[in-house]
């Protein structure tokens, strides 16, 4: 009786060991299905972050190719506006002369580039360039979620056997 009483308290102590053993496999296989649904998630709000990015790269070639020819067209400007405020007699402030024969004029595409209009060419590509930035950075941090997923999603598989293996990596 004694020997058949320990021989049941093993069985039921095997029992229950095999029941935690398929318990925290399942944990783990549902942790896993967790974890692939995330690296799901992740991959795609790369993928956007990604497109997001290259709109900004666009953006911010168009602002500096704007800047640009704003610029140009305020120093092609610059003689002209200065000839305006030029007074007999009195010095010109780039050479200094105060006798100014012959005046420039300024050009009819030139004449609308104000400093106020420059300013804000320079403001605009301000914007574009911390808004390339911010996109850039929002690239690295959902790459470094998606790398961190992809392990831990390996670890996973691998901890649980090979009949996971061939889902692996996204």
């Amino acid at each position: 009786v004694l020997f058949r009483s320990r021989a049941i308290a093993a069985r039921q102590e095997g029992a229950s060991l095999r029941a935690n053993a398929v318990a925290t496999n399942l944990r783990a296989r549902q942790a896993l299905d967790a974890d692939r649904a995330s690296l799901a998630k992740a991959t795609t709000a790369h993928a956007t972050a990604v497109a997001t990015h290259a709109t900004t790269v666009i953006a911010l070639e168009a602002a500096r190719t704007h800047r640009d020819a704003t610029f140009h067209a305020w120093t092609a400007g610059l003689a002209g506006r200065l000839a305006n405020t030029l007074v007999e007699g009195e010095a010109c402030p780039v050479c200094g002369s105060d006798h100014h024969p012959t005046h420039a004029k300024p050009g009819a595409d030139v004449a609308s580039v104000t400093d106020e209009t420059l300013d804000a060419a320079d403001r605009a590509l301000t914007g574009a360039s911390d808004g390339e930035r911010r996109a850039a950075e929002a690239v690295a941090a959902r790459q470094a979620e998606v790398d961190n997923l992809n392990d831990k999603v390996a670890t996973a598989v691998e901890a649980l056997g090979d009949e996971d293996r061939k889902s692996t990596r996204l």
